[in-house]
Order: structure tokens, then C-alpha cells, then sequence
């Protein structure tokens, strides 16, 4: 016990000296960063682990100038568990300014 206290006001010592300050600040400071990292990499995991396996669904892709019929959607459905539409419209959008 008594060498613990040595070594504990040795320590105190060590960080009152003007020499050390800028060493306890990088150390502090990259434990603190460990501590976060480790602490937000499993939410991290679960995030990305769930965002890349909706990403890597779209398995086929079928594009059309016209409208899809209802037959060919049924046959689609046949071979997928979802099956999303996406229309494209050529818009141009004016400002009219009133004075």
C-alpha cells in the first residue's frame, strides 16, 4: 500500500509539471477517442449491416418508356417478394417574380 502511494503522488507530481501537460492531453484525449469508438462500433455495425442489405436487394431491374400492363407486373411478382414503381416526369420549374 504504501508503494501505491509513492507511486500515486509521483504521479500527481508528474502531471503538475509544466513539462508533461501537453502528453497528458494527447493521452487523455486518444483514450477518450477509444472509448467512444468502442462504444459506437457495435451501433455502427448493426447500422451499416442493415442499410447494405436493403441496399443489395434490388436484384433485377426492368426499365420501360411506357407503362408496365398488369400481366407483366403479376409475372414479376412471381419472381420477387417486393416489386417497386419509379415514374420519371420532364418538369421545368420558373420562378415568376411580382414587383
Amino acid at each position: 500500500m504504501i508503494l501505491f502511494n509513492i507511486a500515486w503522488q509521483r504521479f500527481i507530481q508528474q502531471c503538475k509539471a509544466r513539462e508533461n501537460t501537453l502528453w497528458l492531453i494527447t493521452i487523455f484525449s486518444l483514450m477518450f477517442y477509444l472509448l467512444i469508438a468502442a462504444f459506437a462500433s457495435s451501433s455502427i455495425q448493426h447500422y451499416l449491416k442493415i442499410n447494405l442489405q436493403q441496399m443489395m436487394g434490388a436484384d433485377t431491374l426492368v426499365s420501360s418508356d411506357v407503362s408496365i400492363s398488369p400481366d407483366v407486373e403479376q409475372q414479376l411478382q412471381q419472381y420477387s417478394t417486393k416489386l417497386v414503381r419509379t415514374q420519371q416526369f420532364s418538369l421545368t420549374l420558373t420562378t415568376w417574380a411580382t414587383r
